[in-house]
């Protein structure tokens, strides 16, 4: 009997019995559950009966209009799901206005994300009309949707709606004409408190409207604005109103060409504004040149790069910090690890694409050796070679504060492997650690397992995109025996031996930990998308885990 059933009637039978508190389909299912009529409409009557979701994600499914309305239909009895994402699935207008004509009826819904599905405008016209009656949504992304031609049904909601406080509206071709409505509308509104403008056509004009709002509008916590065409005097205009606005907590400008009259602006506010917390500057051409008369002042070519460093770590209490992709050099680089030595709030730092290399990985380490607040570093593709892992490896012996080191395509190879698998038999900070696609072989395989033999506090470690096979993961799986802390760990390869036994012995932890809360692993590169994923997970392996979890006869 077991073999008979679908995938599709595993999940909506654990659905229907389930302990946990979220439904997130993944792509392993997600093929049978796009490419089956009925599949939809059999979870979301479970959905009916289930008092326990609350947080149901069915993106990349391809439910089209008819899964929206029976997903719509469900939501209308249940009172339970507060969050519901539908990215990428074609519902189209008529999913849309089914959507709709549930917000006029049910109050519980606090998150809807429609992102990248085609909407024309008879559907925003409906969205706004229920907006206006609901209460209850507080969140809604509306990314590559088409709203920007029709910005002007979002507007008309904001004007009576004061629930709203998350608009996330990226890559929609918005224009300057159409956000000086929407800016117009947001000096006034007191409930928006992030808006997300990331990727559209704002130009020099339209930031100079923004920064008039951010003049008087004391609510907005959160502003992104990365990817668009504002040129270095809309930059400066958005400076001047940042050093007067007094509750904006968190700004993105990546992807906008900063130049150095423009990072000295962006300085100059940071001395005056203590109440910024992040600052997104990826990708934003900072070099280590100072404007000329800095330099010709200090005599210093790379003032501005030291000057906005300083503020940054020093007058302003910024939590999170993003330098990724510019080309700061060593020097640039040496200003930053330097500040960082003595820097108290920083606990995000993302050093993305920068060319670290030995000497900078350097640099970095014995900036981590006494920093006491960073918990989050981000090194993608930083050239660090197996040198400068060990560089980073030994200040992991003396760090107590790090949390998650994520170090994607860094060609560490099997040596640096070893250098951070030592350090991890030490330290008792580090929770996650990503290593993958960094050409690690069963070498650096084994020693990371001969780490988490040993480590009791990484709860996530992801290997994958290296070339351990066999033995390896056999290393892996042997110790996992006694590893009780693991609760991803994330690998190459069929889920059969060695990676089968890997996953259920990290299921069993989950369940030890999280009390049912499902989560599988696939072989998949969750960077590039290489790997095996594309197949279905076998019936019988997702049976068995779910049996895992539930204690079921499935």
């Amino acid at each position: 009997a077991m073999a008979s059933r679908s995938v599709d009637d595993v999940v909506a039978t654990v659905l229907a019995n389930t302990p946990s508190s979220s439904l997130s389909v993944p792509c392993a299912v997600r093929r049978c559950v796009g490419g089956s009529p009925g599949a939809v409409a059999r979870i979301a009557e479970a959905l009916k009966a289930n008092t326990t979701i609350k947080f149901v994600d069915l993106s990349s499914n391809k439910i089209t209009a008819e899964g929206a309305r029976h997903i719509a239909d469900a939501l209308k009895v249940n009172s339970t799901i507060k969050t519901l994402v539908l990215n990428d699935n074609d519902v189209g207008t008529q999913g849309v206005l089914a959507l709709a004509d549930m917000l006029k009826q049910t109050h519980s819904l606090r998150q809807l994300s429609l992102n990248d599905n085609a909407i024309e405008e008879e559907a925003f016209i409906a969205m706004r009309d229920a907006l206006q009656v609901n209460t209850s949504l507080e969140n809604l992304a509306l990314a590559n949707t088409g709203v920007g031609r029709n910005l002007r049904h979002l507007v008309a909601t904001l004007k009576v709606n004061s629930t709203l406080k998350t608009l996330r509206l990226s890559r929609n071709n918005i224009t300057d004409d159409e956000v000086h409505s929407l800016v117009d509308v947001l000096k006034c509104t007191v409930s928006i408190r992030l808006l997300d403008l990331d990727c559209n056509e704002i130009s020099s004009w339209g930031a100079k409207e923004i920064a008039s709002m951010l003049r008087v509008n004391n609510t907005l916590k959160a502003l992104f604005l990365s990817g668009n065409q504002i040129a270095t005097d809309g930059v400066m205009v958005l400076a001047e109103a940042l050093a007067a606005n007094k509750c904006l907590k968190k700004l993105s400008l990546a992807n906008t060409p900063l130049e150095q009259e423009g990072t000295r602006a962006i300085a100059n506010a940071l001395r005056v504004n203590s109440c910024l917390k992040g600052l997104d500057l990826r990708s934003c051409r900072i070099s280590p040149e100072g404007s000329r008369h800095l330099a010709e002042a200090l005599k210093h070519p790379g003032i501005v790069l030291k000057v906005l460093v300083n503020f940054l770590l020093n007058f302003a209490k910024l939590q999170e910090l993003d330098l990724g992709d510019n080309p700061l050099g060593l020097d640039g680089l040496g200003h930053i690890t330097e500040a960082l030595k003595y820097n108290c709030s920083i606990k995000i730092l993302n050093l993305g694409c920068l060319h670290l290399a030995e000497e900078g990985a350097r640099l970095l380490a014995e900036a981590l050796s006494e920093n006491t607040s960073i918990e989050h570093l981000t090194l993608w593709l930083c050239k660090l070679g197996p040198e400068g892992a060990k560089h980073l490896a030994k200040a992991l012996t003396t760090n107590h504060a790090l949390r998650c080191l994520e170090l994607f395509s860094n060609d560490i190879e099997d040596t640096g492997a070893e250098a951070f698998a030592k350090a991890l038999q030490s330290n008792t900070a580090l929770r996650r650690f990503d290593c993958d696609g960094n050409k690690i072989g069963n070498q650096g395989g084994v020693a990371i397992a001969a780490a988490l033999a040993v480590n009791n506090t990484l709860t996530a470690v992801n290997c994958s995109g290296n070339k351990i096979s066999h033995d390896g993961l056999g290393a892996l799986a042997a110790a996992l025996e006694c590893n009780t802390t693991i609760l991803e760990l994330v690998i190459d390869g069929a889920p059969t031996g060695e990676g089968l036994l890997i996953r259920e012995r990290v299921a069993a932890n989950v369940k030890r930990h999280k009390g049912g809360a499902l989560s599988l692993l696939l072989a998949h590169h969750p960077r590039t998308g290489a790997g095996s994923s594309a197949a279905v997970l076998p019936h019988d392996v997702l049976v068995a885990i779910a049996r895992l979890f539930f204690n079921e006869k499935l």
